[in-house]
């Protein structure tokens, strides 16, 4: 069973590769005069690094007895060094693209989003201008407020905002997004407990007692699951038109979990880029690079030959349906191992069905033969 589970893994994965060259060398279809790279950055801010939610935790931290505790507070603050970094150094570089390759280009990011401004360069009068862009959602919550980013309803209004730029012109979107995540999360800040909502005695209370136990609400995971981001691009394209040549999840575990999450990427989603079920590091992937040193030629083309150089998977929807597939077969659940023995059960019950009064006689004839 085993080796037959792997020759069936390998031949998918094989069906993978092939569509993957089939659609990457294809490009973006004929369409819109412009298309845009929306880059959307959830970076963990100075403001949330600040907040009175993260000095609670901190002040907590240093109470504890959990000998992790000291190495969390030093992985906290570096996590927020180099994440702002990385995104400078990223929104840098493809502004520097943009006006080298002469792309449109639309920045997002949580520091911008919280000063009320997002950056726009537009290819065509080749200037750069800073924009007005007001959050109005996530405001009540502790965790969200300083990362707003995290939230469905400002990625709604950032893809809403970049889709308008160019009216009556509705262009196609590059979308990256950039943030922490995990198997079932695509957008969500670094620290997700809420400490307004529990007593300092009750977070040492569990932090110190090393054993296993259920999240509390309190320490829910916030932000934007997979699921509600691919609606949410579904509803940005349904309101205005807008096709998706790719998304490029850059996120650890930003892969596929589930068959709900495929069924929710809209169809006007071409191509996606993603980590599978990796961890990446903060600022490891290097989004400044994304089109290498070349200052001509297909900038598309460019980009996606830098993402498989980075070692970033680029499906396309088809592919990913047999990527889902590969992956059940990796780990598939306990009751599987007894398909064998029911379809055994059902292929002898089936028999004797059919043998009738001749299986019932022929089975008493043996039993008579044991017995004497």
């Amino acid at each position: 069973m085993q080796i037959a589970r792997d020759m069936l893994a390998g031949l998918l994965f094989a069906a993978v590769l092939v569509l993957n060259m089939a659609v990457s060398a294809a490009g973006p279809a004929d369409g819109p005069e412009r298309t845009v790279i929306v880059y959307y950055a959830n970076e963990t801010t100075d403001r949330a690094y600040n907040s009175e939610n993260y000095q609670k935790l901190f002040e907590i931290l240093r109470e504890s007895r959990n000998p992790n505790a000291k190495d969390i507070i030093a992985a906290l603050t570096s996590e927020m060094h180099e994440f702002t970094t990385a995104v400078e150094r990223d929104t840098e570089g493809l502004m520097r693209a943009a006006k080298t390759h002469n792309f449109d280009l639309v920045i997002f990011t949580n520091a911008l989003a919280l000063d009320g401004h997002y950056r726009f360069y537009d290819a065509g009068s080749m200037r750069e201008e800073t924009r007005r862009f007001s959050v109005s959602v996530g405001l009540e919550d502790p965790v969200l407020r300083h990362t707003p980013l995290s939230h469905a309803g400002v990625l709604r209004a950032a893809l809403e905002e970049a889709a308008s730029l160019f009216a009556p012109i509705t262009p196609d979107l590059v979308l990256i997004t950039n943030s922490h995540g995990t198997p079932d999360m695509a957008l969500m800040p670094r620290v997700n407990v809420n400490l307004s909502m529990v007593s300092r005695e009750e977070v040492l209370r569990l932090f110190d007692g090393g054993d296993e136990f259920d999240r509390p609400s309190w320490a829910r995971l916030r932000g934007t699951d997979k699921v509600a981001y691919w609606k949410t691009l579904g509803g940005v394209s349904t309101k205005t038109g807008v096709r998706f040549l790719l998304v490029l999840r850059l996120a650890c575990q930003s892969g596929l979990a589930s068959w709900a999450e495929y069924r929710a990427i809209p169809e006007s989603v071409e191509l996606i880029g993603h980590t599978a079920e990796y961890s990446i590091a903060v600022g490891a992937f290097d989004a400044s690079k994304l089109f290498g040193e070349s200052t001509s030629g297909d900038w598309f083309a460019a980009l996606t030959g830098q993402l498989e150089s980075q070692h970033v998977y680029i499906n396309s929807r088809e592919a990913l349906s047999l990527w889902l597939v590969l992956v059940a077969l990796r780990w598939p659940p306990a009751w599987a191992y007894f398909i064998p023995l029911a379809l055994w059960v059902g292929w002898m019950v089936n028999r004797a069905r059919r043998l009738g009064p001749a299986w019932k006689l022929r089975f008493s004839r043996r039993q008579t033969r044991r017995s004497s």
